[in-house]
């Protein structure tokens, strides 16, 4: 089994760029040209890194 992850936090999501479909369209065209099939998709939609780093 093959899963593909895409994560977009707030702050990615200002230069609109990186969206998950986007990704998820770059990781299809990765796959497609090593013959791997993408079983299951994993994404972390809105989740920032920042919200586990305790700023002191």
């Amino acid at each position: 089994m093959n899963a593909g992850y895409v994560r977009l936090s707030k702050d990615d999501d200002k230069r609109g760029d990186a969206s998950i479909e986007n990704q998820k369209l770059v990781i299809r065209q990765y796959a497609a040209e090593h013959q791997i099939v993408i079983d299951r998709w994993y994404e972390d939609d809105g989740i920032s890194g920042y919200i586990f780093v305790e700023v002191r």
